[in-house]
């Protein structure tokens, strides 16, 4: 299997862990609908508990309100958030290469910079700066061939 192939495949799963990532509030895997003042998370509704009211547990009301929204909202998205760092640190490389929603925004900014200013850098060339033509497009494939020496 060629390094052009590889490559591809790890556009592929990043392309799709970030679609996975916007898609998330329309799948209900994580989201808050804010006219209804819940939470959802892998389509369970979470209501805060703010409709009852304190008097129904005798909490004081400031007590009562940071309690259930710790509880109900903040706790419910922590834990299912807290896996991708959790990822990152088990797998590593090949997490943040392959997988990671962020580094595929990085490489795509980094893309942009490279293909608009024909250099990496904002405020001057670096050493790794592939030499373009004045006017001459780069590719991605391009560019990515021109990663793979950095990321290796």
């Amino acid at each position: 299997m060629g390094v052009s192939r590889i490559l591809d495949y790890r556009r592929v799963t990043q392309v799709i862990f970030t679609l996975f990532l916007f898609l998330m509030p329309l799948l209900n895997v994580l989201r808050y609908d804010s006219d209804a003042r819940e939470s959802i998370v892998f389509g369970k509704v979470r209501g805060l508990g703010l409709k009852e009211g304190p008097t129904a547990t005798g909490i004081p009301g400031s007590t009562y309100a940071a309690t259930h929204v710790f509880l109900q909202a903040l706790l419910p998205w922590v834990l299912p958030i807290s896996v991708f760092p959790l990822l990152g640190y088990f797998s590593g490389r090949v997490f943040r290469g392959w997988f990671c929603p962020e580094g595929a925004m990085f490489e795509y900014a980094d893309f942009l910079s490279l293909r608009i200013l024909g250099r990496r850098g904002l405020y001057g060339r670096k050493p790794n700066d592939p030499d373009l033509k004045q006017g001459k497009r780069i590719s991605p494939r391009t560019k990515s061939e021109s990663m793979k020496t950095r990321c290796v």
